[in-house]
């Protein structure tokens, strides 16, 4: 065997596998930091190399161009690897792996090597279904189109373990027998793998045991009949409290609330938020330790384009929120702003904005008095937080403070209260008081 010495690496902050060569190494990051919601930065640092790349996709071309010489030297390594595993017991080769255990130009136990091969199967299984995920929920595919087109990956999969069998045949002295029986293990591994995704609810349900998701729950305002049917009015609800324990575990995120509780304000510019008297003079906000600043956005939204007698039926409110405790640059990405609550607009003006927000308020009660125990960075940490910022359109801001909702007549400005008729006198800002 050749040199198995880890010396490279893995460039995200708080993963610290090593790996022989650049290529085992980009390939423990797309299968571990890459796909939706793994919006990490990653420093190269080969040779000294500071150049940082926003994706797992970036740092493959940058080290495939700026470091080319070792990016050659690595695949030739491999496939020198590939050969070497002829003087490997057939039982084992399906199990060998050249990752973080590796020391001392030891070879690697069975059970360790066994280990590995397991967790490459999850990883492999957690990737189809990210990208499954992607295709149905970012490209928008039908569930027809998305099972031709899982059969399709899956067929993909199966002739590449045939052309890698075939290959292994031609440097290696292992049996037909030996390969014909590692070739049905290995389609069976993949049928199994492929199972997680042809269906809905096993998707759904592979996705909130491996994969963080958080379910809405369903809150049922009244049920009435109709017809003879028993139906109901209902929306859907997020746990705040869920998402904060889900978002604050990850190790990016993590690293930036701690930099935000350094960070005492020494200056007099107002950067965020954070800067100004309403954060400096709130009584949770103002004092140490770890508090997190919600900031929430509300707004009614159509999700369709009806016309006429039509408009309104299908229109939705939504609130929505992010943790102000991060750096300002990450405010505008979807893995840092979540969804809180999804109700029909018409729900809300029948029942009250009040009652529709009583799970979210409830909810925010509990985070301001006890609080929630959250794994941070190896330890058992309680969170307490408050509700920072309410953003709106002038719409749903008088909804929410419960002014008059109508802009064509009458007072129709909640801070200088205008009257729609003398509009028009109204020529610049200092007019307006």
């Amino acid at each position: 065997m050749s040199d198995l010495r880890a010396v490279y690496e893995c460039p995200l902050i708080g993963c610290a596998r090593k790996f022989q060569t650049i290529k085992f190494m980009i390939d423990h990051m797309v299968l571990y930091h890459d796909g939706p919601g793994n919006n990490h930065f990653f420093t190269c640092g080969i040779d000294d190399c500071r150049t940082l790349s926003s994706s797992v996709h970036g740092y493959r071309l940058h080290v495939s161009r700026k470091h080319s010489e070792l990016w050659q030297q690595s695949r030739y390594q491999r496939r020198a690897e590939a050969v070497h595993l002829s003087e490997v017991p057939s039982t084992c080769v399906q199990n060998v792996s050249y990752e973080d255990n590796l020391e001392n130009d030891e070879s690697v136990s069975h059970m360790t090597a066994t280990r590995a091969y397991v967790d490459h199967n999850t990883q492999l299984q957690k990737k189809i279904s990210q990208i499954v995920l992607k295709q149905r929920e970012i490209n928008l595919m039908s569930q027809s189109a998305m099972e031709n087109f899982v059969t399709d990956i899956s067929d993909i999969v199966k002739y590449s373990q045939m052309c890698f069998m075939q290959s292994l045949s031609q440097v290696s002295d292992i049996s037909e027998n030996v390969l014909n029986d590692c070739l049905k293990r290995s389609e069976a591994v993949i049928d199994d793998i492929f199972q997680t995704v042809c269906s809905n609810k096993r998707l759904k349900s592979y996705c909130k045991k491996y994969m963080g998701m958080i379910p809405p729950t369903e809150i049922v305002l009244d049920r009435y009949i109709r017809n003879g049917k028993s139906l109901k009015n209902s929306y859907q609800y997020v746990s705040v409290l869920s998402t904060l324990r889900n978002f604050l575990e990850h190790d990016d995120v993590a690293s930036e609330i701690v930099k935000d509780a350094e960070n005492s304000i020494t200056h007099d510019i107002l950067y965020s938020y954070k800067d100004g008297s309403a954060c400096k003079g709130h009584s949770l906000f103002s004092t140490d330790g770890l508090i997190l600043r919600l900031h929430f956005y509300i707004d009614d939204f159509e999700v369709c384009n009806p016309i006429g007698s039509r408009r309104s039926i299908h229109k939705l409110t939504a609130v929505y929120f992010l943790v102000g405790n991060i750096h300002t640059k990450y405010w505008s990405q979807n893995s840092s702003i979540h969804l809180a609550l999804l109700a029909r607009s018409k729900l809300v003006k029948a029942h009250g904005l009040q009652k529709i927000m009583t799970p979210l308020l409830s909810d925010i009660k509990v985070l301001e008095t006890k609080g929630i125990t959250v794994n941070f960075c190896g330890s058992s940490t309680v969170f307490r937080g408050s509700i920072a910022t309410i953003s709106a359109d002038n719409l749903a801001s008088h909804e929410i403070g419960g002014f008059r909702q109508s802009f064509s007549s009458g007072k129709i400005c909640r801070h200088c209260l205008a009257d729609y008729d003398n509009l028009s006198h109204y020529v610049s800002e200092e007019s307006c008081h």
